[in-house]
């Protein structure tokens, strides 16, 4: 084993392991994760090439690698969930102050979610035309207006009696 791949083993401990994937679980983002760790760019730099060689001279320190990074996955998607179950539980919720449903939410998945953003985004459209002087003209695009229409009746539904 080289010095190289001896220092690549120290920042490989269960401890850095550890510390990196419990930060990605909480929602820090991976790079300030490993910079906390200690771990450089320079290292990470190295254990990119290390994992993307499959000739890599040392499989053990690879193997660790590409394990660190299905942890660091699992943990990204960990976090991913717990915010989605949040907004979802947000969607549900009721004011506490007017008992009336909570719109904001559910509005706000429905302009951010992947699979319903397309729909329900506000598009912004920039033009600029130039002759001279620079001109230009902002335009919100409202689309499918008929989805709207249906969560405005839905919203104007009386609460269900508990």
């Amino acid at each position: 084993m080289t010095l190289s791949d001896s220092r690549e083993l120290r920042f490989l401990s269960k401890h850095v392991i550890g510390q990196v994937t419990n930060r990605v679980k909480r929602g820090v983002p991976l790079r300030t994760a490993f910079r906390a760790a200690g771990v450089t760019d320079g290292v990470l730099k190295r254990w990119e090439r290390i994992a993307n060689n499959e000739a890599a001279e040392d499989l053990v320190v690879r193997s660790r690698i590409l394990q660190f990074q299905e942890r660091i996955s699992r943990a990204q998607a960990e976090h991913e969930a717990a915010v989605v179950e949040r907004i979802q539980q947000a969607i549900e919720a009721t004011n506490e102050k007017t008992g009336i449903p909570e719109w904001r939410a559910a509005a706000w998945y429905l302009n951010n979610a992947p699979q319903t953003r397309d729909t329900y985004r506000q598009q912004q459209h920039v033009e600029v035309h130039s002759v001279g002087i620079v001109h230009h003209e902002h335009t919100l695009v409202q689309q499918n207006a008929d989805n709207l229409e249906l969560l405005e009746q839905w919203a104007a539904l009386p609460d269900p009696e508990p």
